[in-house]
């Protein structure tokens, strides 16, 4: 039931602070108020009397506030509203609201009203005093989104209390995120101190440290080895930040917490391939180098062999000695093209190829290079994409892996080869030297001894071996490692000590159709003649490659570089039928001064020779697709076969 209160008793609110004096009228404690307030008519809802409070607060002046009604100050949505309510019984001593009222700047004013039923000059009306809660409300919108984005955050979000005491401040809340990284719930972590989640290789962050990097810095970032609910490892960074309250006392800590074991893997990844880049370079370089001699010697001992056989020495000691030196030349050789190979550069001779059934072709040679403790398996992919390789670097890549599988598994086990199409993503490809596209992967897999982190991170580094001294040079796997990159795709590995291992290459898949090889004869003449310009900046190549010619029956010019290639063809006057050249010389590259001399003689034909491949230099745009290349090391008969080639050409 309402409460009638006449506007002469001076005590007709208990909430309005009334002196002691009963003498002071209704009016003066109205308009000194300190809060907004006014009376206005039940019937008609226009305003009676306004206090200063509400003159201030809303802006308008009393004879605005008379001319107006109670709607008047009320946005079109809550006027409606405000009308809905006056239709009810107001009860005693109702605090009503939030209400939405417009000041006379239009500016938005929330606010809760206490309302009474009075009679005013003998009309029925209601007194209402406000309460401003702006503030209140924003901060109570703020405080919603606050929660939301908390609780929404892709990053986990964690809040302590700001106990020092040991063990230490104890978890208050945790968001979604939170639980989705480590597995626990809310219930489950809430009371617990952090501390719980990380393993013994996180050296322990302790109270007095963070306290001496927020009192630094304001805020304080850590990173730890934590464990999940099912006991996973994953690492995190996390950064604290104080709450504090009014006082600026501390009395809560806030983490932002982000799982980065994905990142640093990719990462890990990403700078052993820097590494091995920065080995294959030196490895490439190292070996160039040594092929250049390494021609030399194969060049001279050939020679020897030809002049031995002129002079019938037969199985002489003499004999023997030129042909160890030649087979330890020929094995050195052998060693520089793995380094190649690791280093990319080594010659290709690639074609199209379906590697179902050239895997199923090697099954035979593989199971015999294994041995008969170990089981083989073949699972072969369906519709598998073709892929451009050099057949003989792939048979050599997939021997060396199942030789590795093999040694780590000395009391037997499974061998397991698979091929299967796959697709590298961008998100992948951008922390890999392998461009994103579709691949050939060939695994290949055992149950091995497997191996720790140290060596698998090694395991493609040339000379690095696990093997005792005499089992293997530690070229293998590199020289795997420099065949898939060179192919243009990339090789992982996947092992845990006593779990085996996995190899995985991603070849590049092509559309282009399988290519059949046919039959092949060698066209190696001992004799020639004709006119052949050798241009090569190292003396003892060139003088060799001179007398290999020349012997052969080859009239010879000899230049040191491109300088004086073009001097000594500009002098002589008869035709130059070929001209031998190293690819790179001081000053005009090789294929410049081809270009050069073959202005002047439109009939030459060019033969490049280099320590780097053909398949490099023509990536490199160094020499044009089609050009005729022989490779250092070389011997004698190969030489003299490419030579004896082109000078048919002529012919």
């Amino acid at each position: 039931m309402a409460t009638s209160i006449s506007t002469d008793e001076p005590n007709f609110w208990p909430k309005v602070a009334v002196p002691q004096d009963q003498g002071i009228p209704f009016r003066v404690i109205f308009d000194h108020h300190p809060l907004p307030a006014w009376i206005y008519d039940s019937e008609t809802l226009a305003f009676l009397a306004v206090n200063q409070a509400a003159r201030a607060e809303y802006g308008y002046s009393e004879r605005e506030f008379l001319d107006m009604r109670i709607t008047s100050i009320r946005t079109p949505e809550d006027a409606q509203l405000l009308l809905r309510f006056l239709a009810g019984p107001l009860k005693s001593q109702e605090v009503t609201g939030p209400w939405r009222h417009r000041r006379k700047d239009g500016s938005l004013l929330i606010a809760t009203a206490y309302a009474y039923e009075i009679t005013y000059h003998g009309r029925p009306a209601r007194l209402i005093l406000l309460k401003n809660i702006s503030e209140q409300k924003k901060l109570e919108q703020q405080l919603r989104l606050f929660a939301a984005a908390v609780a929404d955050a892709s990053e986990a979000v964690m809040i302590t209390d700001a106990n020092l005491d040991p063990p230490g401040p104890r978890i208050v809340f945790v968001n979604g995120a939170f639980t989705a990284m480590t597995g626990y719930s809310p219930e489950e972590v809430i009371g617990r101190v952090p501390s719980f989640l990380q393993g013994i290789k996180t050296e322990r962050i302790t109270l007095s440290r963070i306290n001496r990097d927020l009192a630094a810095n304001g805020t304080s970032s850590y990173s730890s080895v934590n464990y999940r609910k099912d006991g996973t490892e994953y690492m995190v960074e996390w950064q604290v930040t104080p709450l504090r309250d009014d006082s600026g006392a501390i009395t809560h800590f806030l983490s932002i917490q982000r799982d980065v074991t994905e990142r640093n893997r990719l990462l890990e990844q990403f700078h052993q391939a820097q590494k091995m880049e920065a080995v294959g370079r030196l490895a490439g370089g190292v070996a160039h180098d040594f092929n250049n001699l390494l021609t030399i010697i194969l060049g001279y001992t050939g020679l020897l062999t030809v002049e031995f056989s002129k002079l019938k020495l037969g199985d002489s000691k003499l004999v023997r000695s030129v042909e160890g030196i030649q087979q330890a030349s020929e094995k050195a050789a052998a060693l520089t093209t793995q380094l190649l190979a690791f280093s990319r550069k080594q010659v290709l001779r690639t074609r199209i190829v379906d590697l179902n059934p050239f895997v199923a072709n090697l099954e035979g040679l593989l199971r015999r290079l294994i041995g008969e403790d170990i089981d083989i398996a073949f699972v072969q992919g369906p519709q598998l994409a073709r892929v451009q390789v050099d057949t003989n670097q792939f048979e050599q890549a997939l021997m060396n892996l199942a030789v590795n599988a093999r040694d780590a598994m000395p009391y037997g086990g499974m061998l397991t080869i698979e091929t299967r199409n796959t697709e590298v993503s961008t998100r992948y490809a951008a922390l890999t030297s392998v461009k994103p596209g579709k691949y050939v992967l060939v695994s290949v897999t055992d149950t091995g001894t497997g191996m720790d982190e140290e060596t698998r991170s090694r395991i493609f580094e040339p000379f690095f071996t696990t093997k005792e001294a005499g089992r293997g040079t530690g070229l293998g796997l590199a020289m795997v490692y420099g065949f898939v990159k060179q192919n243009g795709g990339t090789i992982t590995v996947y092992s845990e000590p006593g779990r085996g291992a996995c190899f995985k290459m991603y070849l590049p898949a092509t559309e282009a159709a399988v290519e059949e090889v046919g039959a092949t004869t060698a066209n190696v003449r001992a004799r020639g003649s004709g006119v052949v310009m050798v241009v090569e900046d190292d003396s003892g190549i060139r003088d060799l490659i001179g007398e290999v010619l020349a012997e052969a029956g080859y009239e010879i010019i000899l230049a040191a570089d491109a300088k004086e290639a073009m001097d000594r063809a500009a002098a002589f006057t008869r035709p130059i039928q070929l001209l031998l050249t190293d690819v790179v010389l001081p000053g005009m590259s090789g294929p410049e001064l081809a270009e050069q001399l073959k202005s002047a003689r439109p009939g030459l034909k060019v033969l490049f020779a280099s320590g780097y491949s053909d398949h490099a230099l023509l990536r490199q745009g160094a020499i044009a697709h089609g050009a005729a290349f022989v490779p250092k090391p070389f011997d004698a008969g190969t030489l003299l076969g490419r030579v004896s080639d082109l000078m048919l050409e002529v012919s």
